[in-house]
């Protein structure tokens, strides 16, 4: 969650590239978000932003 609000709330986009894709936020989500897809349009909207 930190990574998503970083980028949403500050504009900082680098804690998005730290993600390993394991899945295992999204596992333990209590609100069923899919981390790994939200970080993965973060990470597209930081490079087609520049």
């Amino acid at each position: 969650m930190g990574a998503m609000w970083s980028a949403i709330i500050k504009g900082d986009y680098r804690q998005a590239n730290l993600c390993t894709h394991s899945g295992g936020c999204r596992d333990v989500c209590p609100v069923g978000i899919d981390i790994p897809r939200v970080l993965e349009y973060i990470k597209w909207r930081s490079v087609s932003h520049e």
